[in-house]
């Protein structure tokens, strides 16, 4: 007779974080995919998530809360899987992508042991994915900064709902932060925000060429294909930013293992206040 009181063979967190973990950097799921399948996720939901990535995959898209959100909707199911608000809460959630290897790693064995067969291991590939990931994962999105500049340069009263916690800094593209600081010059001044008045604002003050010229400036604008997402878009944007700042503090930590040096001490408040200030901007 089997015991009553076995605890469940699954991890919901592990599952969740590893999806968030996918659709704010891309470049995850291309370390997991080796050995992760659908089948291994313990959750209904989370099965359909992961499956529907996969299939972005294949197709060459990026898998972000805007394209899987429009995935299902084409598709059907996104009132099954939560809607858009859970598919938002996976990515928002996420604190580090450092260890999506290894959650996938805890996904695959939970699933070796609901199904009986503790000696399977997985172990290898993950090392080999886990090493990669450290040594290529590129913590950006830039076609979430692309969306939101676009639909900020369509709708200056996306601004307002962002302003309070996203700065020009949390931007990985350089062209990005300018044109985001640009666009915060112009709204102060109490001007319209628009491709327009933005040319002219780099053609006073220099710089136009640099960020791509109006034609990169009128791709922004018109690449847009939804503007209830920017928030979003903004959040995985600070979200990254941190991510980058704990990853820089990490290897800095690392080189100065075993040294007195009390440099390496410094970013670590500001890490903090942003981690705080992301915990504090996430809508619940």
């Amino acid at each position: 007779m089997e015991p009553s009181d076995r605890r469940p063979l699954h991890n919901i967190e592990a599952e969740q974080s590893l999806l968030g973990a996918i659709l704010i950097n891309n470049a995850v799921f291309a370390h997991v995919a080796e050995f992760l399948r659908a089948e291994h996720f313990y959750d209904a939901v989370h099965q359909k998530i992961f499956a529907a990535i996969v299939e972005l995959a294949g197709d060459e898209k990026i898998a972000d809360p805007v394209t899987l959100k429009a995935y299902f909707e084409r598709n059907g199911g996104l009132g099954g899987i939560g809607g858009s608000a859970y598919i938002a809460k996976l990515a928002l959630s996420v604190k580090t992508t450092i260890n999506a290897v290894s959650e996938a790693q805890m996904i695959c064995d939970l699933y070796a042991r609901r199904q009986g067969r503790e000696d399977e291991s997985v172990l290898q590939p993950v090392e080999q994915a886990q090493t990669d990931l450290s040594n290529h994962t590129l913590l950006h999105n830039i076609e979430a900064e692309q969306s939101l500049l676009g639909a900020v340069l369509i709708d200056n009263k996306i601004l307002r709902d962002i302003e309070d916690f996203l700065q020009p800094v949390h931007f990985h593209d350089w062209a990005h932060l300018r044109i985001f600081a640009a666009i915060i010059s112009l709204v102060e001044g109490y001007e319209t925000a628009d491709p327009v008045t933005l040319k002219a604002y780099f053609e006073r003050n220099g710089g136009l060429g640099e960020i791509g010229g109006s034609a990169y400036i009128a791709k922004l604008a018109l690449r847009v294909t939804s503007m209830t997402d920017a928030r979003s878009n903004a959040l995985i944007i600070q979200h990254l930013y941190v991510a980058r700042q704990m990853s820089e503090l990490g290897s800095a930590i690392s080189r100065g293992a075993g040294k007195q040096d009390k440099a390496l001490l410094w970013p670590i408040k500001g890490v903090q206040n942003d981690l705080w200030q992301l915990r504090e901007s996430i809508a619940p």
